[in-house]
Protein backbone atom coordinates (compact mmCIF):
# COMPACT_ATOMS: atom_id res chain seq x y z
CA UNK A 1 0.00 0.00 0.00
CA UNK A 2 0.99 3.32 -0.83
CA UNK A 3 -0.21 7.18 0.38
CA UNK A 4 1.20 9.86 -2.26
CA UNK A 5 0.23 13.25 -1.75
CA UNK A 6 0.85 14.73 -5.35
CA UNK A 7 2.54 18.33 -4.13
CA UNK A 8 3.24 19.92 -7.21
CA UNK A 9 3.91 17.26 -9.51
CA UNK A 10 1.99 17.12 -12.87
CA UNK A 11 2.21 13.19 -13.03
CA UNK A 12 3.23 10.66 -10.60
CA UNK A 13 3.11 7.36 -9.98
CA UNK A 14 5.29 3.78 -9.49
CA UNK A 15 7.14 1.78 -12.14
CA UNK A 16 6.69 -1.81 -11.32
CA UNK A 17 8.93 -4.06 -13.78
CA UNK A 18 8.66 -1.72 -16.46
CA UNK A 19 4.70 -1.41 -16.18
CA UNK A 20 3.65 1.77 -15.33
CA UNK A 21 0.69 2.94 -12.83
CA UNK A 22 0.06 6.59 -13.06
CA UNK A 23 -1.69 9.47 -11.67
CA UNK A 24 -2.10 12.89 -13.89
CA UNK A 25 -3.05 15.70 -11.70
CA UNK A 26 -3.97 17.60 -14.66
CA UNK A 27 -6.72 15.61 -16.24
CA UNK A 28 -7.42 13.50 -12.85
CA UNK A 29 -6.79 10.27 -14.59
CA UNK A 30 -5.50 6.55 -12.87
CA UNK A 31 -3.75 4.78 -15.78
CA UNK A 32 -2.27 1.53 -16.41
CA UNK A 33 0.43 0.89 -18.94
CA UNK A 34 -1.40 4.05 -20.72
CA UNK A 35 -1.18 7.99 -20.98
CA UNK A 36 -2.86 9.05 -17.97
CA UNK A 37 -2.57 12.73 -19.57
CA UNK A 38 -5.25 12.56 -22.00
CA UNK A 39 -8.75 13.76 -20.21
CA UNK A 40 -11.02 10.64 -21.48
CA UNK A 41 -11.67 7.21 -19.89
CA UNK A 42 -10.43 4.19 -21.98
CA UNK A 43 -9.03 1.18 -22.07
CA UNK A 44 -6.79 0.74 -18.98
CA UNK A 45 -7.25 4.40 -17.67
CA UNK A 46 -9.80 6.19 -15.44
CA UNK A 47 -11.14 9.38 -13.51
CA UNK A 48 -10.13 9.48 -9.96
CA UNK A 49 -10.70 12.08 -7.27
CA UNK A 50 -8.30 13.17 -5.09
CA UNK A 51 -8.90 11.86 -0.91
CA UNK A 52 -8.13 14.02 1.02
CA UNK A 53 -5.50 15.88 -1.44
CA UNK A 54 -3.66 12.41 -2.22
CA UNK A 55 -4.20 8.87 -3.83
CA UNK A 56 -3.76 5.83 -1.77
CA UNK A 57 -2.84 2.38 -4.01
CA UNK A 58 -2.89 -1.24 -3.10
CA UNK A 59 -1.27 -2.94 -6.01
CA UNK A 60 -1.42 -6.94 -6.08
CA UNK A 61 1.29 -7.91 -8.40
CA UNK A 62 1.35 -11.81 -9.22
CA UNK A 63 2.39 -14.76 -12.20
CA UNK A 64 -0.56 -13.70 -14.23
CA UNK A 65 -1.80 -10.00 -13.31
CA UNK A 66 -1.18 -6.87 -11.55
CA UNK A 67 -4.13 -5.23 -10.16
CA UNK A 68 -4.57 -1.80 -9.32
CA UNK A 69 -6.89 -0.25 -6.68
CA UNK A 70 -7.46 3.20 -5.63
CA UNK A 71 -8.68 4.74 -2.62
CA UNK A 72 -10.20 2.17 -0.75
CA UNK A 73 -11.49 0.75 -3.76
CA UNK A 74 -13.39 3.17 -5.37
CA UNK A 75 -11.32 2.15 -8.61
CA UNK A 76 -10.10 -0.90 -9.79
CA UNK A 77 -7.86 -1.59 -12.72
CA UNK A 78 -7.05 -4.90 -13.58
CA UNK A 79 -3.67 -5.49 -15.77
CA UNK A 80 -2.51 -8.87 -17.64
CA UNK A 81 1.28 -9.05 -16.81
CA UNK A 82 3.06 -10.15 -20.09
CA UNK A 83 5.60 -7.72 -19.57
CA UNK A 84 6.37 -8.17 -16.14
CA UNK A 85 7.57 -11.83 -17.50
CA UNK A 86 10.65 -10.68 -18.93
CA UNK A 87 11.72 -9.29 -15.34
CA UNK A 88 9.83 -11.49 -12.63
CA UNK A 89 11.76 -10.32 -10.07
CA UNK A 90 12.26 -6.23 -11.61
CA UNK A 91 12.40 -3.56 -10.03
CA UNK A 92 9.77 -1.13 -8.18
CA UNK A 93 10.50 2.42 -8.76
CA UNK A 94 8.45 5.27 -7.79
CA UNK A 95 8.70 8.79 -10.53
CA UNK A 96 7.45 12.20 -10.35
CA UNK A 97 7.07 14.17 -13.65
CA UNK A 98 7.04 18.07 -13.34
CA UNK A 99 7.46 18.82 -9.67
CA UNK A 100 7.96 16.67 -6.65
CA UNK A 101 5.40 14.47 -4.47
CA UNK A 102 5.18 13.13 -0.76
CA UNK A 103 4.99 9.68 -0.14
CA UNK A 104 3.34 9.30 3.00
CA UNK A 105 3.31 5.39 3.44
CA UNK A 106 4.79 2.73 1.12
CA UNK A 107 4.31 -0.89 2.23
CA UNK A 108 5.32 -3.43 0.45
CA UNK A 109 4.53 -6.84 1.39
CA UNK A 110 5.91 -10.55 -0.30
CA UNK A 111 3.34 -13.48 0.07
CA UNK A 112 4.54 -17.03 0.35
CA UNK A 113 3.49 -19.50 -2.95
CA UNK A 114 0.76 -21.82 -1.97
CA UNK A 115 2.77 -24.01 -4.59
CA UNK A 116 4.65 -26.34 -2.95
CA UNK A 117 8.65 -25.70 -5.11
CA UNK A 118 9.43 -28.72 -6.75
CA UNK A 119 13.39 -27.54 -5.83
CA UNK A 120 15.37 -30.35 -4.29
CA UNK A 121 13.20 -33.22 -4.86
Amino acid sequence: MTTIDPGDAEAFGLDICGVKVTYNTQSGMLAVDEDAAQKEPGGKRRPLPLDGGRILLDILVDTTSLEVFANNGFLHIPHGRQKLYEKPEGDIKLFADGGTIKVETLEVIELNSIWKSSKGK
